[in-house]
C-alpha cells in the first residue's frame, strides 16, 4: 500500500529544495548583471576585436539577460513535473504487475552517493539529479550549436570593400545629358561616393530605418527578439500586425551584399555574426554609403543615385528633404511603395512617416519640417524612363560587348557618350511615324526607317529602325530595319558609275539606252525568252536611245546602268562596294550577275547611307560610328573619337562627277519635275531614288557636303506595296529640312576633265554618232579642198552610230580599240542597230546626203602649184580588211626636203599625218573608223611655202 504521508513529506522537502535552488541563482543573476553595468566601452571592445568564441559568448550572456528570472521559473516546473511523472509511471507499472508490493520511489541522494553519514531529503535529491541532467543536456546542446555554427558557411569578409558591385551601363547622346538606356544583366544601379549623397538622404534612411545606427554594434537584440516574438505571434494567427524584421542597416547591409534574402535560421545566424564583424572592420559612414548603393527601389533599380535619376532626374547629390524622404520610405517595401503603382498614397503615408521620425529624431528643424511637408514632389513618368532610341542604343550595345564582353556592358559601369543628336532623332521618329500612318492605307507599307550621318565624320547622328519600337502586336517593332538587309534597287547605281569614271569614262560619254540581251549565249534578237536570258527593261518600260553618262544616272535609266557595271567591271564594283562600307556583298561576282545594279545584292540602309557620305566627303571613307567616349567606373577613358582623316576608296575626281551628275536639278528633271522634293533652291543637294522588283523597298538616299541622309519604306515581311511614285521622298525632304539647320550652306566642289579628253574615242568623249566629220565649202556648196578657206568651211557629221564597244575595249576607254571581240559586243550592236533603223527620223535632224564635188570656187592656182602622186596601192585592185597597205607620196615639182607636211584621208576622215619623208602611210583597212568595198584614199601636201597640193584614189576591199 502506498504510505501517503511518506509522500507528502518529499514533496514538502522538494518545495523547499527549489525555493533555494531559486534564491542561488538569483544571485548567480545579479552577478552578471553587475558585471553587464561595468563591462568595457564601446571603443575599447571594437578595438580589442573579440574574435568568433567571444562573439558566440557576448551573444549568449546577452541572451541570458533577457530571459532574466522567466527561465528559472520553467526550470522549476520542468522539475516538480517529471517528479510527478515518475510517480505516475511506477503507480502504472505496479497495476499492471498486480504486485502488492508498495510502490518504489525514485532513489535517494543517499543511495545514489552511498553516503551514511546524513540523509539528505528525498526530494532535495530529485531536484539535483534533474537539475544535473538538464544542465548536461543543455551543455550538450548548446555544443551541438557551437559545432553547427561552426560548420556554417559564413562568407569572408576580409575583401569586403573589395567585392564586385554589379553596375549598369548608361548609355547618352552625345551631349552627355540624356541618357538613351541604362545596359543591366538584372540591376540597374549607379555607385556613388559618401560624399556626393545629400545629407538629408543619409539621415531619412537612418531615422526610418535604423536611428540608433551610431549606437549600435551591429545587432540590437531587443529589437530581434521583438520582431521575432511579433512574427511568432503572426504565424500562430494570434496577431494581424504581420511579420517583423528588427534588422539594423548593418544587417540590411549583410543580406544585400553577402546573403540571400531566405528565411532560415542558419541564414539569421550568419546575418548576426557578419554584422559583427563589419561593425568591426568599416567605420559607420562607410556601412551607410553600402547600405545607400545597395538598396532596392524596385524593379531592376538599385542604389539612391540609380533611384534619383530615374525617379527625379537629379543627381542624388541635389535631393531635397521631401525627395529624400521619399527614397528613403521605397526600400522597405520597394514594390508595395512604387510611385508607379496603385500604392501611391501609401507612399505618400509612409513619406510623411519618415520625415516624422527625422524631426523625432533631430535630424531636421521644425522649419525644415514645414518646408518638406509643404513641397510638391513629382516623380518622373514611367515611360519617360531609360527607354530611348533602342533601335540606335542596340546598335551600340552590341559595338560595345564586342570590344569590352557581356558582363563587362551588363554590369561594368560603363559610362557611354554616343553621337546621337537626341532633338534630331526624336523629330526624325515624329516623321517616320507620321509618313507609315498616311502611306500604310494608300500604299500598303507599314514600315519605314531613316539614318543619317555626318560625312565629315562617320558619326551617326540619327537611326531610327521602325515606326515604334514597342509596336509588338503583329508588327516587330524591335525589329532594326536600318541594320537588315534589304534589296536597294536603283540606288546601287551612282557606286557603278564612280568605279567606271575611275576607269575613265565621263559624265559626257554617251551610251545607248535600247532594249538589250546581255546573255551573250542568247540570240540578240531574242528579249523575251526567260530561259536563262537576261533583257531586263527600264522602270517606264520605255527607251531613249544615246544618252550621257549624266543624263543615263540622274533619270535612272536600267539599261545605261547595266552596260556602266559591265564597262567598269563587276568585280571591281563589288570591290568599291565593299571598299565604301558595304560589307553585306560577300557573294562572288557570279552569284549577283549584271542584276546587282538594279538591287540584286542585298545591303543594308546603314552600309548604303554610309556608301553615300564617301561619295559626300569627296570620295574619303570615315568609318560610320556611334560612340565618342567610353569611361569606367573610376572615370578612366577607355576610347574616345579623334577626328581622322579617312581612307581614300574613290578617287576624288570620280566622287566629284558623281555628286555632279546626283545633284544636277536639270539632269533630273524628266523623271522627278523642276520642283521635287530633291530641289533645294540655291543649295547643292545631291540625291537618288530606288524601287526593287514588285516594289517591295523604296529606297531614298540624298546628302550634301556635309551629311548624309537614307530612308527605307517597305514591309518587314517583304510583301510588296502597291506602285508610288517616290514613297520615301516626303520624309526623306522633311528630316532635310530639320538636319539642315545645323549646317552651313555649302557647295560640291567641280569635277576636272583630263586634258587629253578631246582625243578620247568618239562616244567616251561624248559622241554618238560615229563615223566621219565632212567639211563642206559655203560658197561653193562643194565639198572642201585644201584651198577653201578656213572660215568657209562647215563640219557636217556624218553619222554611223555604233555600240560603245565599237570603239574601245571596255578597259580603257581612253584609247581607240576597234577590235569589237568583246563577248557582248555582238548583242550590243545589234540592238543599236535595230534602234537606229527604227528612229532615223528621230535621231537625226540634218540632211545626211552630201554633194560628190569639190569646191571649185577655191582652187589654189597661180601660186606656184605643184602636184601630188600615190604609189603602193593600185586602184582595180581588192584588198581584205586585215592587210596592211602602205601608201607612198611624192611630188615631181617638189623634193622631200622642201615638203613640209603630208596629211592622208580616207574616204574624207582624217587618218594619218606625216612631216618628214619619205611620206608614208601603213594601215589595216580594218583599223579604219570607216570603210566600205570602194574607197578614196586622199592626200593633201603642203611645202615650206605653205603651198598646198593634193592627189586622190580609190581602193577596194573584200568586205
Amino acid at each position: 500500500m502506498l504510505d501517503m504521508n511518506r509522500i507528502r513529506k518529499r514533496q514538502t522537502r522538494a518545495y523547499l529544495k527549489r525555493q533555494r535552488l531559486l534564491a542561488r541563482r538569483h544571485r548567480a543573476y545579479m552577478r552578471l548583471r553587475n558585471l553587464r553595468s561595468s563591462r568595457v566601452s564601446d571603443v575599447e571592445l571594437h578595438e580589442k576585436r573579440p574574435g568568433f568564441i567571444g562573439i558566440v559568448a557576448i551573444l549568449l550572456a546577452s541572451l541570458g539577460f533577457h530571459l532574466k528570472e522567466g527561465w528559472f521559473r520553467v526550470r522549476t516546473w520542468v522539475e516538480v513535473i517529471t517528479l510527478r511523472g515518475w510517480y505516475l509511471i511506477k503507480k502504472t507499472t505496479h497495476h499492471l504487475t498486480g504486485s502488492g508490493a508498495p510502490i518504489p520511489l525514485p532513489p535517494t541522494m543517499e543511495q545514489r552517493t552511498k553516503r551514511t553519514t546524513k540523509k539528505k531529503p528525498i526530494g532535495s535529491y530529485r531536484l539535483r539529479s534533474l537539475a544535473f541532467g538538464v544542465g548536461i543536456v543543455g551543455l550538450v546542446i548548446l555544443g551541438i550549436f557551437f559545432v553547427w555554427v561552426a560548420t556554417l558557411a559564413i562568407p569572408d569578409v576580409d575583401n569586403f570593400e573589395n567585392r564586385k558591385i554589379s553596375n549598369s551601363t548608361k548609355i547618352y547622346d552625345r551631349s552627355g545629358e540624356i541618357v538613351l538606356y541604362d545596359i543591366h544583366e538584372n540591376i540597374r544601379r549607379t555607385v556613388v561616393d559618401f560624399d556626393n549623397i545629400a545629407e538629408s538622404a543619409k539621415d531619412a534612411i537612418v531615422a526610418i530605418e535604423d536611428h540608433s545606427f551610431y549606437e549600435h554594434h551591429g545587432v540590437v537584440w531587443k529589437s530581434t527578439f521583438r520582431g521575432a516574438f511579433q512574427t511568432l505571434l503572426s504565424k500562430l494567427h494570434l496577431s494581424s500586425a504581420g511579420t517583423a524584421g528588427g534588422s539594423t542597416l548593418t544587417q540590411q547591409v549583410v543580406k544585400n551584399t553577402l546573403l540571400t534574402r531566405d528565411r532560415a535560421i542558419s541564414r539569421k545566424v550568419k546575418e548576426w555574426v557578419l554584422a559583427y564583424k563589419i561593425e568591426n572592420r568599416l567605420t559607420k559612414d562607410e556601412i551607410l554609403e553600402i547600405y545607400l548603393n545597395e538598396a532596392p527601389y524596385g524593379g531592376t533599380i538599385y542604389g539612391i543615385e540609380e533611384a534619383s535619376e530615374r525617379f527625379f532626374g537629379i543627381p542624388a547629390s541635389d535631393l531635397s528633404v521631401a525627395q529624400s524622404a521619399y527614397l528613403a520610405a521605397i526600400p522597405n517595401l520597394p514594390t508595395y511603395y512604387s510611385p508607379y503603382g496603385p500604392n501611391k498614397d501609401k507612399l505618400d503615408q509612409r513619406q510623411r512617416t519618415v520625415l516624422d521620425q527625422m524631426l523625432r529624431y533631430g535630424f531636421i528643424s521644425d522649419d525644415q519640417y514645414r518646408v518638406a511637408i509643404a513641397e510638391d514632389v513629382t516623380f518622373l513618368p514611367e515611360e519617360d524612363g531609360y527607354a530611348k532610341s533602342l533601335h540606335f542604343v542596340e546598335y551600340v550595345r552590341a559595338q560595345l560587348e564586342e570590344t569590352y564582353g557581356v558582363d563587362m556592358v551588363e554590369n561594368g559601369g560603363l559610362q557611354v557618350v554616343t553621337t546621337l543628336d537626341y532633338e534630331l532623332q526624336q523629330r526624325a521618329e515624329e516623321i517616320i511615324a507620321d509618313h507609315i500612318a498616311e502611306v500604310e492605307e494608300l500604299y500598303n507599307a507599314s514600315n519605314a526607317a531613316l539614318v543619317a550621318i555626318d560625312s565629315q565624320t562617320g558619326q551617326i547622328i540619327t537611326m531610327v529602325g521602325s515606326r515604334d519600337y514597342f509596336d509588338t502586336e503583329g508588327f516587330d517593332g524591335n525589329f532594326n530595319v536600318a541594320l537588315a538587309p534589304r534589296q536597294p534597287g536603283s540606288s546601287f547605281k551612282p557606286i557603278a558609275y564612280a568605279t567606271a569614271f575611275e576607269r575613265g569614262y565621263l559624265p559626257e560619254s554617251t551610251i545607248f539606252d535600247v532594249e538589250t540581251q546581255f546573255n551573250a549565249r542568247c540570240d540578240a534578237y531574242d528579249t523575251t525568252s526567260d530561259n536563262g536570258c537576261y533583257s531586263p527593261n527600264n522602270y517606264d518600260f520605255d527607251f531613249k536611245g544615246p544618252l550621257t553618262f549624266r543624263n543615263a544616272l540622274a533619270q535612272s535609266r536600267n539599261i545605261p546602268a547595266i552596260k556602266v557595271l559591265y564597262m567598269a567591271g563587276l568585280s571591281r564594283v563589288i570591290e568599291k562596294a565593299r571598299a565604301m562600307g558595304i560589307t553585306s556583298l560577300d557573294q562572288s561576282p557570279e552569284y549577283y550577275g549584271l542584276g546587282l545594279v538594279l538591287g540584286g545584292g542585298e545591303v543594308s540602309l546603314l552600309q548604303m547611307v554610309g556608301a553615300y557620305s564617301v561619295l559626300s566627303n569627296d570620295g574619303v571613307y570615315q568609318q560610320p560610328t556611334g560612340i565618342l567616349k567610353v569611361t569606367d567606373l573610376d572615370g578612366n577613358v577607355l576610347e574616345e573619337y579623334e577626328e581622322q582623316p579617312g581612307e581614300r576608296v574613290v578617287e576624288e575626281n570620280a566622287a566629284r562627277m558623281v555628286n555632279s551628275i546626283l545633284s544636277d536639278n536639270v539632269a533630273r528633271t524628266p523623271l522627278f519635275g523642276s520642283q521635287s522634293f530633291l530641289y533645294f533652291g540655291g543649295r547643292d543637294v545631291a540625291g537618288k531614288t530606288g524601287t526593287t522588283n514588285d516594289n517591295r523597298d523604296a529606297w531614298l538616299i540624298g546628302y550634301t557636303p556635309d551629311v548624309a541622309v537614307g530612308v527605307w519604306t517597305g514591309n518587314n515581311d517583304n510583301s510588296p506595296m502597291k506602285k508610288g511614285s517616290s514613297i520615301s521622298g516626303k520624309p526623306w525632304r522633311a528630316y532635310m529640312d530639320e538636319v539642315l539647320k545645323n549646317y552651313d550652306q555649302s557647295s560640291f566642289r567641280s569635277y576636272e576633265l583630263p586634258e587629253n579628253w578631246q582625243s578620247y574615242p568618239n562616244m567616251v568623249k561624248g559622241d554618238w554618232y560615229g563615223g566621219t566629220t565632212v567639211y563642206l565649202d559655203t560658197v561653193s556648196g562643194k565639198l572642201a579642198t585644201e584651198f577653201t578657206p578656213e572660215e568657209t568651211k562647215i563640219a557636217v557629221p556624218q553619222p554611223d552610230p555604233h555600240t560603245i564597244l565599237h570603239w574601245i575595249n571596255k578597259d580603257n576607254p581612253r584609247v581607240l580599240d576597234t577590235s569589237r571581240d568583246d563577248p557582248q559586243y555582238e548583242n550590243w550592236e545589234y540592238a543599236v542597230k535595230a534602234y537606229v533603223n527604227e528612229n532615223l527620223s528621230v535621231l537625226f535632224d540634218f540632211d545626211i546626203n552630201l554633194p560628190t564635188d569639190y569646191d571649185d570656187v577655191h582652187t589654189g592656182e597661180g601660186a606656184g602649184a605643184f602636184t601630188a602622186q600615190i604609189d603602193g596601192i593600185e586602184e582595180g585592185v581588192f584588198y581584205s580588211l586585215g592587210e596592211e597597205l602602205t601608201a607612198t607620196v611624192s611630188s615631181p615639182e617638189r623634193s622631200d626636203r622642201k615638203i613640209d607636211n603630208v596629211q592622208f584621208f580616207v574616204n574624207n576622215a582624217f587618218a594619218h599625218s606625216d612631216g618628214s619623208g619619205p611620206f608614208t602611210f601603213r594601215f589595216k583597212p580594218e583599223e579604219l573608223p570607216y570603210v566600205e568595198e570602194n574607197n578614196i584614199l586622199k592626200v593633201i601636201m603642203t611645202d615650206e611655202d605653205g603651198i598646198k597640193a593634193s592627189a586622190e584614189m580609190t581602193f577596194s576591199l573584200n568586205i
